[in-house]
């Protein structure tokens, strides 16, 4: 009698010498652009959050392992597309978030009225 419905992983493998050479290499094939996919989203999550806790770091670094996929659409969407920094990012080109919406800007905060000046 033939199973159907799920097959569990010892049940997928044990017929792993009944599939053929092609099947096998495309089960490779997958497993090695995933782990190549995996590496990719761990490393621009760890290099994107540098500058915020370890915890939060490794937090977003399993995030990324776990979805990808996911996590590299987020990236290219929001630090391509919308222009944002990584916090670990150097420089002072662009806009981050940080930035944009924790520190004020210079310009606004010297027109600002009654505000205290410091003489040197």
């Amino acid at each position: 009698m033939e199973q159907t419905g799920f097959i569990g992983i010892r049940d997928y493998f044990s017929t792993w010498d009944k599939k053929s050479t092609i099947e096998k290499a495309e089960i490779v094939f997958f497993i090695m652009i995933r782990v190549v996919i995996m590496f990719i989203a761990v490393v621009l999550s760890w290099n994107c959050s540098a500058n915020t806790g370890m915890g939060l770091r490794v937090l977003y670094g399993f995030l990324a392992f776990v979805f990808p996929e996911i996590y590299i659409i987020y990236y290219v969407l929001f630090h391509t597309l919308f222009g944002f920094k990584c916090s670990g990012s150097s420089g002072s080109s662009g806009s981050t978030i940080e930035s944009s919406v924790l520190e004020p800007s210079s310009s606004s905060s010297s027109s600002l009225p009654n505000s205290p000046t410091i003489d040197q």
